[in-house]
């Protein structure tokens, strides 16, 4: 759906181990919810960008080419920092 609003979304290797890591560990410790699990955390992650996506697109667009977002590691700690309980989280925090 962002593409259409011309917005590409990539996410670095960090980014998706962390991902997949905050996914597993939600599952062991509350429901496991499987794969719905990593539709919940990844509608959280771009929740922010989705709504803004306009803005996004007409702030950084070069020549009508479509804006790349790269999503790293930290990123992912500020968007999933209240889905794990904070002693937990530190982990994923080098």
């Amino acid at each position: 759906m962002l593409k259409t609003e011309g917005i590409k979304i990539e996410f670095d290797d960090e980014a998706k181990d962390l991902i997949c890591e905050i996914c597993y560990d939600i599952n062991q410790t509350t429901d496991d919810t499987g794969a719905r699990r990593l539709v919940s955390v990844i509608n959280l992650i771009l929740e922010d960008i989705s709504f803004y996506s306009n803005e996004i697109f007409e702030k950084y667009k070069l020549e009508d080419k479509e804006v790349l977002i790269t999503i790293n590691r930290d990123y992912i700690v500020k968007k999933c920092e209240g889905l794990v309980k904070k002693k937990d989280f530190k982990k994923y925090i080098c």
